[in-house]
């Protein structure tokens, strides 16, 4: 299989929007095989090696595209984590990408990121797959992480530790920052059923039973959210698949293979 490798050097501090801003970064790119256009998203604390699974379980027909968020893989460290510095980075290196009507799939974070540029641009995507994430919430989801600012071990921050842990090589943002990170997705997701009504193309749900490494009661406070959420979610938007499957927030590590066939159902749904 051909790989071929886009190392996207990033602008440096030169380069400033009319504003007078940074421009987001673009990111490192790695584009595999040939075929339909599938881009995948991480989320904190991984990289793009985090894909590898389930690309492989796609096999031939596909060209798979991935990519580093900042301060995680091969992308350079820039300082600014916020949701709105993500999505901006997003943004901007898919729409320098030269492909026709990707799938997008993403994971945590990454679903999130992916939903928002399917529905700025719902006419440039062919399907979408979200995994343990993008899921509209009524309340927080990170109640545990009132205190996150003060404290290094709230299990946003344990739990993206161990994420890291799974991929050759680590993106573990600063505790601070994925403290506030996590809040800002938390207050993000509270207006998804909105988010939702401007998506144009077949998207399917994967969510965890857990969705968190850790066990107890954390667990179990994000497994409640998470659920009343997708309902809320089906009952607005029934064209939505939702599917459920056991374990924790290694979705693309444990069931590859499901994410795999939803990809593939995004094309003959």
């Amino acid at each position: 299989m051909t790989v071929i490798m886009e190392r996207i050097v990033e602008r440096d501090a030169a380069e400033r929007a009319p504003g007078g801003h940074a421009e987001p970064p673009l990111l490192p790119v790695t584009r595999t095989g040939f075929g339909q256009p599938v881009i995948f998203c991480h989320g904190v604390g991984e990289t793009q090696d985090v894909w590898r699974h389930v690309i492989a379980e796609l096999g031939e027909g596909f060209e798979a595209i991935t990519f580093d968020l900042p301060g995680h893989g091969k992308s350079t460290a820039t300082g600014d984590y916020t949701f709105e510095a993500f999505r901006a980075a997003v943004r901007r290196t898919l729409s320098r990408l030269i492909v026709r009507e990707p799938i997008l799939v993403g994971w945590s974070l990454g679903a999130d990121l992916v939903l928002d540029y399917a529905a700025t641009y719902p006419v440039a995507v062919a399907g979408l797959v979200l995994v343990d994430g993008a899921v509209p919430l009524d309340r927080p989801l990170a109640r545990y992480e009132r205190r996150t600012h003060r404290s290094r071990n709230g299990f946003g921050i344990r739990g993206g530790s161990w994420l890291a842990r799974r991929t050759p090589e680590r993106g573990v943002l600063p505790p601070d920052a994925l403290a506030e990170l996590t809040r800002a997705i938390d207050r993000h997701r509270r207006g998804l059923l909105r988010t939702y009504c401007e998506i144009a193309c077949p998207t399917t749900m994967i969510l965890s039973t857990e969705g968190t490494a850790e066990r107890g009661t954390p667990a179990r406070h994000v497994g409640a959210v998470r659920h009343t959420g997708a309902e809320r979610l089906r009952d607005v938007h029934p064209d939505i698949s939702l599917t459920r499957v056991t374990g924790g927030a290694d979705l693309p590590f444990t069931h590859a293979a499901d994410i795999a066939d939803a990809v593939v159902g995004t094309l003959v749904g």
